[in-house]
């Protein structure tokens, strides 16, 4: 039986924050979440955690019963996290994996290699490694006759200790069995603050070296951003490397899960984030936030803001249009400067070119939407849905005040207030008459 074992008891100091770091999100997926995300991909069959009295409800609210929760009850350091798990031991077998909760993983297969490494290996101990080019402020792996012979922190590092470049990385492997002797005596000791380290020092133990970006500790946001950067930068070479063109690889934000086809073209600033779909032939231009959203082929999308919607083919949005809450925009409509579209579908080659509210509507095929249109849909209790037909002419500055249907090839007069259904063919005009006064001017002065 393999288990794994997540340290998350930390009070989080340096990185200045009430929620703990690991539940912090980078590009879009939680630190911890990406650890159990990978964890699954291994044969490990339950995942316990350590959290303390203070922090055990951020994680409950997160993760809900996906791990056996364990409390730290005193702050006494990794090796005393290690020793919450002491009971659950006592009648297994197998192996167990400790994993620091503030350590991001780049390389999702990182644990399965390193498992695999060890049941095929005949020790009683393992340390994840990596060889850092710059490999400050973390533990100096020292060796003897290719075994582990101690880990030297930083501030107690000699001279030649700092010279080495094989650092530990805050992941372990232990046979149970094993551990289960070593607690025993460890614990009788008495130490105040243990290290998981000392543990490792009465077992026969070894390193699995892995590459020196494939995990990433997290202690303050420092840590934080350059992990962001650099999981930024492998996300959008990847899709570079297929087929999408970035102008600017450092401005351009792309959370894991987004979907990107060949031939999208995206310009700097843009921050695509959700289970967004970009389909092949789109133009994004400067300054767009897109999340949860679908967007069809050969569309163009200009300093906009889209949020859970779908923009169909052929289509071309903005600048600063706002379109929002399961809007759907049809092929080859527009959506021009400041309009705002809510839970609205905008059906094929209709255009709403400038500033304009719809809400809660339904517009048909082929219809234009004048300059200053705005859809009354809240009466103050309750909203309520305006209906536009095929081919209708709606007139700047008309106030759509729902319910209200308007039929097929209808035209609504500019400046009007709409508040009764129209049928079809048919002009409608809600506005006083306009009477001009010859000369009344010159009789005022």
């Amino acid at each position: 039986m393999n288990i794994a074992l997540i340290l998350a008891a930390g009070k989080s100091t340096r990185f200045k924050s009430d929620t703990p770091k690991s539940l912090h999100e980078i590009n879009g997926e939680g630190i911890l979440a990406k650890i159990v995300t990978c964890l699954e991909l291994t044969d490990i069959s339950q995942i316990y955690i350590v959290v303390s009295r203070e922090n055990i409800s951020y994680f409950k609210d997160k993760f809900g019963d996906k791990f056996k929760y364990l409390i730290q009850k005193e702050p006494n350091g990794t090796g005393g996290a290690l020793l919450t798990i002491r009971e659950e031991l006592e009648t297994m077998e197998g192996n167990l994996m400790v994993i620091n909760a503030d350590t991001y993983i780049t390389n999702k297969n990182i644990f399965k290699d390193f498992l695999d490494d060890f049941e095929n290996s005949n020790v009683e101990g393992s340390l994840l490694t990596a060889i850092k080019k710059d490999p400050f402020s973390y533990g100096r792996v020292i060796k003897q006759s290719g075994l582990l012979k101690r880990i030297v922190e930083e501030n107690d590092a000699s001279s030649e200790e700092k010279i080495i470049k094989e650092v530990n990385l805050g992941v372990y492997l232990f046979k149970i069995n094993k551990l289960r002797k070593v607690m025993r005596f460890v614990s009788s000791k008495g130490n105040l603050n243990l290290y998981i380290t000392e543990f490792l020092n009465y077992l026969q133990t070894k390193t699995y070296i892995t590459g020196e970006r494939d995990l990433i500790g997290i202690n303050t946001k420092e840590d934080w951003y350059k992990a962001s950067k650099l999981n930024q930068r492998r996300i959008n070479l990847f899709f570079l490397s297929n087929g999408v063109k970035i102008f600017d690889l450092d401005s351009v934000f792309i959370e894991e899960g987004v979907i990107i086809e060949e031939d999208v073209s995206i310009y700097p600033g843009n921050v695509i984030t959700g289970n967004t779909v970009i389909k092949k032939g789109t133009t994004l231009l400067p300054n767009n936030q897109i999340i949860d959203s679908k967007i069809g082929n050969n569309s163009l999308i200009n300093n906009s803001i889209i949020i859970s919607s779908e923009i169909s083919k052929d289509t071309k949005v903005g600048p600063y249009s706002y379109i929002r809450d399961k809007s759907i925009i049809g092929e080859g409509a527009i959506v021009g400067c400041f309009v705002e579209v809510k839970n609205t579908v905008l059906e094929k080659n209709s255009k709403v070119k400038h500033l304009t509210y719809l809400g809660d509507s339904k517009i048909g095929k082929n219809t234009n939407i004048g300059c200053g249109v705005i859809s009354a849909n809240f009466d103050g209790v309750k909203k309520s849905q305006t209906i536009i037909g095929d081919d209708c002419m709606v007139g700047a500055n008309v106030t759509l005040i729902a319910p209200l249907k308007v039929g097929d090839n209808s035209v609504l007069a500019a400046g009007s207030t709409i508040d009764q259904d129209v049928n079809p063919y048919s002009l409608a005009i809600a506005r006083s008459r306009q009477i001009n006064k010859d000369g009344h001017y010159k009789k005022s002065l």
